[in-house]
Parts: C-alpha cells; sequence; structure tokens
C-alpha cells in the first residue's frame, strides 16, 4: 500500500514538474514576443517620425521653401534659444547619425517613459552649451548597439536648421543607475563632456554611457 502510495506522489509530483515547466517556457516565450514586439514598434515609430524630420530639412533648404514649422523657445536650464521641430505634438532637437552603429534617430527634447517607447529624448543640458545628454532605451532599434561602441567613432546631431555637429567617442563608462550627478556631471566643476550618449546595460543594473567631445 505505502509503495502504492509512493508511486502516485513520484507521478504526481513527475506531472507538476512538467506543468510548471511548461508554464515557465511559455513565460519565456510570451516575455521574449512581447520584447521583440516592443522593439519592432519602436523602430517604426523612430523611422516614422524621421520620415517627417528629413521632409521638413529638404523644404528648408528648397529654393523658394515655404516657411519651417517650428518653434524658438527658451531651453529649461539655459538662457539661450534653441530650434525645435514638431511632429506629431512631440518637440524634437534634431536626429543623430551614428554611421558606424548604421543608426540615424530622432531625439525629442523633453523625456519621459512614454517618450522613450517612441525615440530617443534629451535627459539635460543643450548641445548650444556642449553639456548635452540624451538616452534612450536598451532596444536593437534605437541605443541597444551602443554597448558595442568603440571608442574614436563619431556621432553627428543635425539641428532643425539644418546645421550638423560633429562628435567623437571619447570615452566609456557604466554607472549605477543612481549615479545622475556623475551622469550629467553636474558635480564637475570645469567643463564637462560635450554630448553623452546612454541607456541600460542589458542586466538593467546599470547605465552604459559613451562620452563624447565636439570636434567642428
Amino acid at each position: 500500500m505505502n509503495r502504492i502510495l509512493e508511486k502516485r506522489t513520484l507521478k504526481q509530483s513527475g506531472l507538476l514538474s512538467v506543468v510548471f515547466g511548461v508554464l515557465f517556457l511559455l513565460t519565456a516565450v510570451y516575455i521574449a514576443g512581447s520584447n521583440l514586439y516592443e522593439d519592432q514598434q519602436a523602430g517604426i515609430a523612430s523611422s516614422r517620425i524621421m520620415k517627417q524630420l528629413q521632409i521638413r530639412e529638404e523644404k528648408l533648404h528648397a529654393p523658394n521653401d515655404l516657411p519651417k514649422i517650428s518653434g524658438s523657445i527658451p531651453s529649461e536650464e539655459k538662457e539661450e534659444e534653441i530650434l525645435l521641430d514638431e511632429v506629431g505634438g512631440v518637440r524634437y532637437l534634431g536626429y543623430l547619425t551614428i554611421p558606424d552603429l548604421d543608426l540615424i534617430l530622432p531625439v525629442a527634447y523633453d523625456w519621459d517613459f512614454d517618450q522613450l517607447k517612441q525615440s530617443p529624448a534629451r535627459y539635460t543640458g543643450s548641445y548650444l552649451e556642449n553639456d548635452l545628454v540624451i538616452c534612450a532605451h536598451n532596444s536593437r532599434s534605437h541605443f541597444r548597439k551602443l554597448l558595442q561602441m568603440p571608442i574614436g567613432k563619431n556621432v553627428y546631431l543635425t539641428s532643425p536648421d539644418g546645421s550638423v555637429y560633429k562628435y567623437v567617442v571619447s570615452a566609456i563608462e557604466d554607472l549605477s543607475a543612481d549615479e545622475t550627478v556623475r551622469m550629467t556631471g553636474e558635480s564637475i566643476s570645469e567643463k564637462g563632456w560635450d554630448l553623452t550618449l546612454f541607456t541600460c546595460t542589458l542586466d538593467a543594473l546599470s547605465r552604459h554611457a559613451v562620452r563624447c567631445i565636439r570636434t567642428d
């Protein structure tokens, strides 16, 4: 009798293990599918925004072009004014081009978690003051490739008036999530980095920062 009960218990335990294994596998597949879907949507959103920005840039440089739809507003931290483009009610300070990573991405002026699903965004600073910090999600369509970005490569920022600002990658570092002051350079008494691009590391525990200096 005891042996029969033991066999039943073992059989039930085996079935439970199989059930839990299947549930775990389905959960993993669902998470992977969700991440892939979000990544694809991020790429679609960025491409759509870029088309609008590039159309306006072409109009800006075309003969007898119509007035550009954009606004010149003061930076939140600086007295100087910067030109902004607007697409779908969202303000953009221009777009990034990173040739070695095959990336061309719009950069929103104001960041929040919803906007980061669409595009990279300004975290702090201004390209006019050479203290710009840009953040983005660690997705294939956005900043995941930054994890393989080598020192010495070029980064370009094109503003709404067509001006191109050239930078070169000069340092790379991983910071903890709470090192906000160090990320933005606010604790540095002398001048900090001209441009910083950052995203989460793959384990989401740290922030991968690509530090750039302006060369034009």
